[in-house]
């Protein structure tokens, strides 16, 4: 199999293109027995994919074949996506096991497990409502809704972590009721840890920042 090359303007090198001394490349090689996918990771995102970590690879021309794979780099600079003011990060993965039915410019799905937790509770991202201070969710106990203050933990785009505050048991309203104004909180202890830790890490992060900080003679 032959890769073509592609020219300044991004165009295929054919009959009657131009090569020139910066882009010398006509075409290429490529060793089908290693292959790679290349994918794209949003600003938001980026901060939780590490080299190392395990892949699973989906490909769209072959929907019964997974494959294993691995992250094994990370861009440091992201790109703005077309139309669209968001950036993203381009994101290398190694294909592992059998790729002999794979063909270069194949579509991929990629999820990458960024981390693992077991006999964690986790709810809907929706469920979740923040004032100026305060991250809680509406908690329907024998007809009463209360304002349930929460703690959480790590999140995606759909699910988030529950630290403290609810229970597997407990159900929660998906929008607020009418009445949101006149429900009363609980959990204000909750509130009080989340402080003190918050605290306790800013001062940590300065302490950290001392030790680190150089030495200047006078």
């Amino acid at each position: 199999m032959v890769i073509y090359g592609r020219d300044r303007t991004r165009e295929k090198i054919k009959v009657g293109s131009t090569v020139s001394p910066w882009r010398p490349v006509i075409a290429t090689l490529p060793d089908l027995s290693s292959m790679q996918s290349l994918t794209y990771v949003n600003e938001i995102d980026i901060s939780k994919v590490k080299t190392g970590q395990k892949v699973i690879i989906g490909i769209d021309a072959l929907p019964e074949k997974i494959l294993d794979g691995e992250v094994i780099s990370v861009a440091n600079i992201g790109q703005p996506m077309p139309k669209s003011d968001a950036k993203v990060f381009e994101v290398k993965i190694k294909v592992l096991g059998d790729v002999n039915d794979l063909k270069p410019a194949m579509t991929t799905s990629n999820i990458i497990q960024t981390g693992i937790f077991t006999d964690t509770l986790f709810i809907a991202s929706e469920t979740v409502f923040e004032n100026d201070s305060l991250q809680y969710v509406f908690l329907e106990s024998n007809g009463t809704i209360t304002k349930q203050i929460v703690d959480l933990g790590d999140e995606n785009e759909n699910f988030i972590l529950i630290r403290k505050g609810l229970k597997d048991s407990d159900r929660i309203l998906l929008s607020p009721p009418d009445n949101e104004e006149d429900l009363a909180f609980q959990g204000m202890e909750i509130y009080q840890e989340i402080k003190e830790r918050k605290l306790r890490e800013e001062e940590e992060a300065k302490n950290s920042e001392k030790e680190n900080s150089p030495i200047s003679g006078a």
